[in-house]
């Protein structure tokens, strides 16, 4: 019988006898076709298992063909072996009766293709159906895609989205196109007749392959398909190369090495997986260069080391892979050359015909372990031929090693140890090693400088080259310096180079490299050493090499073709003509091992070469002390004691640093024999892995430490420590070879988390045990009481506990020491009796939900409690175990206490939190529950869009069994409270806020669990979309993962439902009315306050009667208050203003716009507004403001349509009324307009006006999570950013160290936070030392907080309104530097909108900054003296008289205490030089010297006391210093006078008393008054009778002037009437007072300076008259002072006759700065 399968999808037949005896099974196309006795290729048979040919027959017309045979036909016919024939021919069927019949099968046979990987491609159109109708355009994952590609004849290539293979589909199309949205393809490698084959494009293989079985060489011409299938039959075929472009021109190739095509040829390999490519590893080396990429340029990319064996078989011109010493970083590289590489690389070399490189023969040795499969499943125990072996090992990771039977190299198996035993049977073992090319030290030649200090004291002169062999013996030697003529040279220490007096010049070793890089050169030829010009000679590479070397000024060579130049520029250009650059690479000679694994070793014991170990004996505990002590390659053994030092590292190396390894303190100490101790990292692994030492009791040769385990290292040479003088094989296998051995210690300081800040902070440590084997020692099942060790930190090198027993908490933390596993438990899930029992935990490192695991605590056992992540049993082995006790070891320890730096135990007192079913106390409470879901797969069944109008269900209570809800539209609300039953996922969300319509629109989220502070989220809801609203804590996408979507409707299910509802319990909806922020009728405090009333409209049904359009100009009504129950408005369209406030009565709804945004005309046009009641930020309105619509302006705080119906007008006029005015004026009591000018008052953006303003804004930072980028410590010298305003969006700061001003004022962006602070009290280093505040937002009342500004921290100085430490929790640090972050920062600068820095001179006064455009304010003049003129009281009575503040009169003035000090100590040292000047000058001999003296004295004090003075004056206090020590006498004695009223008129905080001028007076004045008396009489005779008449008439004629021309502006201003009267008089008193004063004083300057105190100062030529002069400016003032005040008696009132008293006795200043009263009477007479 048979069946129709014509329309069977099939590739193979199977033709067999019906017993199965024979048979053979063979592809569709060897039997279709039409043939005649020609070969057919047979897959597989009884006769064989691997594929034969035979002859058959398929012939036209022939209707009992196809003869199918398991031989050729002839001979088949003979031995029965036909299985196939048609049209009942009998004499071929004569085998068919002993065999029961035949039988034809078919099949479609899966072949498993290979498949390449193209990045950044697709291959266009989508592959047709199986069946052939139709498209194939289904989304497949990856896997599911290659297989169906396999199925489908169609099929060629598989397209995946960028970064995803979860979506792919089938493609038809074998070329492939550069993909704009970066998708991925995979090819199906080249098929063939046989399996499949690696393309490699642009290569051919040389030679053709010889014919099988005959004579000659296969030069036929094929097609692919063709060729493939005869390659796979021939064994020597190795490649089958093709025409360019073309598949139909193919040859048979017999070379495996493939070489560039110049008429671009491409090449196919056979390739099976990774079988034929194999990778020689070779470990110190590298290849040098990128490889090329398809499409121009290098590949550069960082890939695995799996990723990148797979893109570089994928790439022709790669030709290795070199990865860093931990074989994760790999790139592909260009070259098959490998150099040795200074930082200890890994490069894997691809070998196409698997080579079998360079082995290691290990006699007599055996590897342990067949290696496993290439597939990882199985092992392979093949037995192979050496070469055999030798090429299937580089092409498998896991075989180490080829062991072969003794004598014997037919005989060999792949092994998967890398460490090797002996072999009982004298077994030998081949290991792959890759021979790094020998390093030569070149060296590197510096003119003019030399290396400080001889190596090791070697001083000893020789030549050049006998110094550099010296010193490359010499470990310390770090340089040879030589004389100039380089003829003698020493061997030097130093790596630092220093300028050489005498020109020497100095050689440093170093190994030198030279990276390539490809279409680029070095711009400039260097000049040549020691001759004119440049160097632009030709050269070789290798000649170039060596010339550059020679020359300093070379910096790279540029080659083009095999010809190279030097060139002096290290900055690379892109070349045209595609030249390519070497640049030098250099390492220099590192000093010794102690730089091994990052450095901070410190060598304590050594060996030198020879067949001993150490002397020492303790065991390695550094009791022992022997030797001198030397180097690390001194001639005789020594060691330092060091069992009391701090550290927790071993290094253990040779003399030549070539062998060595790192290890733990505690996995070397301790006892123990032939067993697994922790090695970190070593010179043949650098990784951390395990090896088999000694250290036992009463061995004295112990420790045995070892790179491998003990046994194999004993003959390999790996043993790297030994005591008690221990030789044999042990020592002459090492110290010998490798110039000694050495141990090294250090403290390692390893970074961790902050473990007591994890889930909210509050732990508190208790107990720790450090990395090691054991458990904690205690043994009081975690009661706490307990009490061991000195107690340390969480990783302390020894174990420690702490009592607990008596605390309050209810949590436990366990930890490891790196914070990398950690789980946090109740206090009554630990405690308690249990044996495997479930005990809840509530988060862990694996996880952030509660759950739980299996753990003991039993009577009578000491080590537990066992306490783990996961149940106790898996937790053993994988690690997981974090808590026991008793010293417990074994695997509970050893997997997880020297992997994670030990253990520690905290425990806490959890604070308040939210349980289940009480979600209504979440912020405060008065939440009403409306809606319930409970825990399931779907979402609310409301489709109301959360507007309240359905109501299903029997209400219940929050976590009810069935969903339910309740009508809530009509109920008066405005916030939504969305949580979880569990209330582990809540938010807090304004009415306005969740209604409206939006897609993935950012809305504004009050609070939730996630944040304390109003931040925005990501929702939907959308019209005609049934699920929506969706609410959710962070946006919509990442919520749907990660469980945060707390709201949706429609019965939704999906993950939107799953992640959430069944883990936390359902999810509820409740609603409240929030609490107004303002009580009714306070609405001038929003914003900050600073509001000014101006209009007002009571509850009603109409809105304002003005018709201004809010110009300001109507008035109507009797202004009050905000709830006045009439309307009124008064005119201020002539107030200056720039911003508006528009409220309800209630103040629930309001706006707040600027002038301008609110003028102007538009009709539904957004309008800026500054904030409303529904939004904080600025953001746009539309509005109305029309010509000809009395009724307008409309203002709302939402868009004018909306705002109808939603009762959010704020503002009309013309008495409109209807649904505008209904539904808003009844409900809110009203409305009321505002206007304020945002110079006045203290508010966002206005915080200047803090503390009566003047002050004078100098540095910003906006809101962020980072300090100001200063790092100047406040002293002003930073300058950044573009000045902009208190609210900025950017950082910025002006300079201001050249400003004068004495007070701080540090405050938030939003005035919320302020203090005033002195500059004395700012500046200055302290650390957490209380610092004086003058004032702040907490108290206005000086108090003091304890600040930072330490000397080397660049955040210092931390300046807060309390304690720092308190205040970073609380958010009340005001400034910090260096753009440091954390709480300091993420607790006030996103919250307050930035921070801001201002100064200021005193309360009132004005600052001038260095570059400020706007003038500085003309300062007043001020004075010091007491009330009335009184005389100062008795000290020795009543005390000294307490400083004064100065009153409206300007009667009393307070001068600063620092100020007066300095003067004191000024006069004190001044006057008793001057007084001794003075009398030496009575002697006519010593006239000039004594003037030179006094000179030099008055020089000599200021220059003491200039660096105080500066900080409190400013550059007047340089000018002062200046004049009193270098003019003349004349100049000197007024300019200190000038001067000294500047100093007083600069200094506003000024608190000198009357005590500290006479204590001063009390000491100075006695010792010079003598010799100053008569020269003072003499000179105030001549200089009255010479300047008092000028000075008289001068000053009258001024105030006289100025004083007519005032009055008659004063008769023109009478008659404006009384309203402007009050305000003109004022400002002219002042600008009167204020210009005759500065006329008097430049005209009395211009007196004492000109021509007629000039003649005085010809005739006055002795050291008394120049004395005198001091004295003389004095008394001229005293009879001035009597004239002016009569004048201002008659012509002022009493505010300018005390203004001007008060700047005329500032001019009784002395030279030293004290009053004339407290001088002496005797200087008066």
């Amino acid at each position: 019988w048979s069946v129709p399968f014509n329309t069977a999808h099939f590739n193979e037949f199977l033709f067999a006898t019906g017993d199965c005896k024979k048979w053979l099974v063979t592809r569709k196309t060897s039997v279709m076709g039409w043939y005649a006795n020609q070969k057919r290729r047979i897959e597989s048979s009884s006769l064989s298992t691997r594929p034969t040919s035979a002859r058959w027959y398929r012939r036209h017309r022939n209707k009992e063909d196809p003869w199918v045979s398991l031989t050729d036909h002839g001979v088949a016919t003979r031995r029965h072996e036909i299985v196939y024939g048609e049209a009942a021919t009998r004499w071929h069927t004569q085998n068919l009766i002993p065999h029961g019949g035949a039988d034809v099968f078919i099949r479609k046979k899966i072949l498993s293709y290979s498949w390449r990987r193209i990045r950044g491609t697709y291959s266009p159109g989508y592959a047709r159906n199986a069946n052939g109708k139709g498209s194939d355009s289904r989304v497949r994952t990856l896997a599911a895609s290659m297989k169906a590609c396999d199925a489908n004849r169609n099929c060629h290539a598989v397209t995946c989205e960028r970064g995803s293979v979860k979506r792919c589909t089938l493609r038809s199309s074998k070329s492939t196109k550069t993909s704009p949205s970066g998708e991925h393809t995979f090819i199906r490698l080249a098929e063939g007749g046989e399996g499949t084959y690696h393309k490699r494009a642009g290569v051919y293989s040389g030679g053709y392959a010889k014919k099988l079985g005959k004579r000659g060489l296969d030069r036929k011409v094929r097609t692919l398909a063709e060729a493939t299938r005869a390659c796979s039959r021939n064994r020597n075929c190795k490649a089958v190369t093709c025409r360019r472009g073309s598949n139909r021109y193919c040859t048979l190739r017999k070379s495996t090495t493939l070489r560039r095509s110049p008429s671009g040829e491409h090449t196919y390999i056979p390739f099976n997986g990774a079988t034929t490519f194999s990778w020689q590893i070779g470990t110190g080396v590298y290849s040098p260069g990128y490889a090329k990429k398809r499409g121009g340029g290098h590949d550069s990319t960082v890939r695995s080391l799996k990723a990148s064996r797979k893109a570089c078989l994928a790439n022709p011109r790669c030709k290795a892979v070199t990865c860093d010493k931990t074989s994760t970083k790999c790139t592909l590289r260009g070259s098959s050359h490998l150099r040795a590489s200074p930082s200890f690389e890994t490069t894997y070399r691809v070998l196409v015909s698997g080579g079998v490189g360079d082995w290691w023969r290990k006699r007599r040795m055996y590897s342990g372990g067949y290696a496993k499969n290439r597939n990882g499943r199985g092992y392979d125990s093949t037995v192979r031929s050496l070469a055999e072996s030798q090429k299937e090992c580089l092409g498998n990771r896991y075989c180490k090693a080829v062991t072969c039977r003794r004598g014997r190299t037919n005989s060999c198996t792949l092994r998967r140890s890398p460490g090797l035993r002996r072999s009982p049977s004298g077994e030998d073992t081949y290991l792959p090693y890759v021979k790094p090319k020998p390093i030569h030290w070149s060296w590197l030649r510096t003119n003019g400088q030399f290396s400080g200090g001889y190596a090791k004291g070697d001083s000893k002169v020789r030549d050049l080259a006998a110094a550099k062999k010296a010193c490359l013996a010499n470990e310390a030697c770090m340089a040879v310096t030589c004389d100039k003529a380089v003829k003698k040279c020493t061997v030097r220490a130093s790596t630092i180079f220093k300028k050489s007096p005498s020109g020497e010049v100095s050689f440093r070793p170093v190994k030198i490299s030279w990276k390539r890089t490809n279409g680029h050169y070095s711009g400039g030829y260097p000049n040549n050493v020691g001759k004119g010009g440049v160097d632009s000679t030709r050269r070789s590479y290798a000649a170039s090499e060596k010339a550059c070397l020679a020359n300093p000024n070379c910096k790279a060579i540029t080659c083009k073709g095999s010809t190279c130049t030097l060139r002096k520029s290290k900055n690379l250009a892109r070349s045209p003509s595609g030249e390519r650059t070497y640049q030098p690479v250099v390492v220099f000679r590192s000093p010794s091992c102690s730089a091994l694994d990052g450095g901070g070793w410190r060598l304590v014991r050594h060996v030198p070469a020879g067949f001993k170990w150490h002397p020492a004996k303790d065991q390695l505990r550094g009791t022992a002390k022997y030797g001198k002590v030397g180097s690390s390659t001194s001639a005789n053994a020594w060691t330092v004691p060091f069992n009391k030092e701090k550290f927790n590292e071993f290094l253990f190396a040779t003399g030549d640093c070539q062998k060595w390894l790192v290890a733990k303190k505690w996995s070397v100490m301790g006892w123990y024999a032939n067993q697994p101790r922790f090695v970190e990292k070593s010179s043949a692994n650098h990784h951390r892995y395990k090896a088999r030492w000694y250290r036992r009791h009463r061995n004295k040769e112990d420790p045995w430490v070892s790179i491998t385990d003990h046994g194999p290292a004993r003959n390999s040479g790996d043993i790297v420590y030994g005591e008690n003088n221990a030789g044999s094989v042990h020592a002459s296998k090492i110290l010998p070879m490798h110039m000694g051995a050495n141990v090294y210690i250090r403290q390692k300081v390893v970074k961790v988390p902050d473990m007591r800040k994890i889930d909210g902070g509050g732990w508190r440590l208790v107990r720790h045990v450090p990395e090691g084997l054991t458990w904690h020692p205690a043994k009081d099942q975690l009661r706490g009481t307990a009490k061991y060790g000195k107690k340390g930190g969480p990783l302390s090198s020894h174990a420690w506990s702490i009592p607990f027993a008596h605390s309050k908490f209810d949590e436990f933390l366990f930890a490891t020491g790196d914070g990398k596993k950690w789980l946090i438990a109740k206090k009554k899930s630990v405690l308690g009796w249990y044996s495997n029992g479930q005990r809840e935990i509530l988060k862990s490192s694996t996880s952030a939900k509660p759950y739980k695991a299996r753990w003991y605590r039993r009577h009578r056992n000491k080590e537990d409690p066992w306490v783990s992540i996961v149940d106790h049993g898996p937790a053993r082995g994988k690690g997981g175990i974090l808590y026991g006790e008793n010293n417990a070891g074994g695997v509970h320890a050893s997997t997880i206490l020297p992997m994670h730096m030990g253990a520690n135990v905290y425990i806490r007192q959890k604070g308040k939190t939210y349980t289940p079913g009480n979600c209504k106390a979440i912020d405060g409470g008065d939440w009403t529950l409306v809606r319930h879901v409970p825990a399931g797969n779907r979402w609310h069944p409301a489709k109301d869009r959360l507007a309240g109008r359905v109501a299903y269900g029997i209400p219940g209570t929050e976590l009810s069994s069935a969903a339910w809800s309740v009508r809530f539209a009509q109920e008066d609300f405005d916030e939504f409270l969305f949580s979880t039953g569990d209330c582990d996922r809540w938010l807090i969300a304004k009415k306005t806020q969740v209604y409206g319509t939006y897609a993935n629109a950012p809305r504004w989220v009050e609070k939730s669990s996630a944040k304390g502070t109003r931040y925005r989220a990501r929702w939907y809801n959308r019209n005609n979309v049934r699920e929506d609203p969706w609410i959710s804590v962070a946006d919509h996408f990442p919520s749907i993962k990660t469980g945060n979507i707390v709201y949706g409707e429609g019965s939704y299910g999906r993950l939107h439902a799953t992640t959430v509802l069944p883990k936390h319990k359902g999810a509820n909806v409740f609603i409240r009315k929030s609490k107004p922020a303002l009580k009714p009728g306070t609405c001038a405090q929003l914003d900050g306050g600073g509001w000014r009333l101006v209009r007002h409209v009571p509850a009603g049904r109409t809105w304002h009667p003005a018709k201004d359009q809010l110009r300001g100009t109507s008035e109507y009504g009797t202004p009050g208050n905000e709830l006045a129950p009439t309307a009124f408005s008064v005119s201020f369209h002539r107030t200056p203003f720039q911003q508006f406030l528009f409220s309800t009565g209630d103040c629930k709804e309001w706006v707040v716009a600027s002038k301008a945004s609110v003028l102007g005309w538009y009709n539904n046009v957004p309008r800026q507004v500054k904030k409303t009641s529904d939004f904080g930020g600025r953001h746009t309105v539309k509005w109305f403001r029309r010509h000809g619509h009395k009724e307008d302006p409309w203002i709302s705080t939402v868009d004018h349509v909306p705002a109808i119906k939603s009762g959010k007008l704020v503002y009309g006029e013309n008495n409109f009324g209807g649904v505008h005015a209904s539904r808003v004026l009844p409900v809110h009591m009203g409305a009321n307009v505002f206007v304020r000018n945002i110079k006045d008052g203290v508010y966002p953006g206005n915080c200047a006006a803090v503390e009566g303003g003047g002050w004078q804004l100098v540095r910003h930072v906006p809101a962020g999570t980072r300090w100001h980028p200063a790092t100047d410590r406040l002293l002003g010298t930073h300058a950044y950013g573009k000045a902009g305003t208190e609210l900025s969006a950017h950082s910025w700061s002006i300079r201001f160290d050249k400003a004068t001003f004495d007070e701080f004022l540090f405050s938030t962006g939003d005035c919320k936070k302020w203090l005033v602070a002195t500059k004395q009290s700012v500046l200055g280093w302290y650390a957490n030392a209380p610092r004086a505040i003058k004032s702040s937002s907490l108290s206005s009342r000086p108090t003091k907080a304890r600040w930072y500004r330490r000397k080397g921290n660049k955040e210092d100085p931390w300046i807060s309104l309390t304690d720092h430490v308190s205040a970073i929790k609380q958010g009340n640090i005001l400034y910090g530097e260096s753009l440091y972050g954390h709480s300091h920062a993420k607790n006030i600068l996103p919250i307050h909108q930035g921070a801001n820095v201002f100064i200021r001179v005193n309360k009132g006064g004005s600052s001038t900054v260095a570059g400020d455009t706007k003038k500085p304010k003309k300062e007043k003049i001020g004075i010091w003296h007491t009330k009335g003129g009184a005389k100062p009281r008795s000290k020795a009575k009543r005390g000294c008289a307490k400083p004064q503040p100065l009153r409206k009169d300007g009667t009393f003035r307070m001068m600063s205490k620092g100020f007066a000090n300095t003067i004191a100590v000024m006069v004190n040292n001044f006057a008793p030089k001057f007084a001794t000047a003075m009398i030496q000058a009575q002697s006519g001999v010593a006239r000039r010297a004594a003037m030179k003296a006094t000179k030099s004295g008055v020089r000599e004090i200021m220059n003491q006391h200039y660096n105080k003075l500066s900080q409190l004056t400013g550059r007047k206090a340089l000018f002062y210093c200046r004049y009193i020590g270098g003019v003349n006498s004349a100049k000197l004695a007024n300019q200190c006078q000038t001067n000294a009223i500047a100093i007083m008129d600069r200094v506003r905080t000024a608190d000198m008393t009357k005590c500290a001028v006479a204590k001063a007076a009390k000491v100075a004045i006695p010792k010079a008054k003598a010799a100053a008396r008569r020269a003072a009489l003499i000179a105030r005779k001549r200089l009255i009778r010479n300047l008092r008449p000028a000075l008289k008439a001068l000053a009258w004629k001024i105030f006289y002037k100025g004083f007519a021309k005032k009055q008659k502006a004063w008769d023109a201003v009478q008659n404006k009437g009384f309203c402007v009267l009050r305000e003109k008089k004022r400002k002219m008193i002042k600008q009167m007072h204020k210009s005759a004063l500065v006329k008097i004083r430049a005209a009395i300057k211009g007196v004492l300076t000109g021509t007629r105190m000039k003649n005085a100062n010809r005739r006055m030529k002795s050291a008394a008259n120049r004395a005198a002069k001091r004295t003389a400016a004095v008394l001229i003032s005293k009879d001035l002072i009597p004239k002016f005040n009569a004048a201002a008696k008659k012509a002022y009132p009493i505010a300018v006759r005390a203004a001007l008293a008060k700047r005329l006795a500032a001019m009784k200043m002395t030279a030293w700065g004290g009053p004339t009263k407290t001088v002496t009477p005797r200087l008066r007479r």
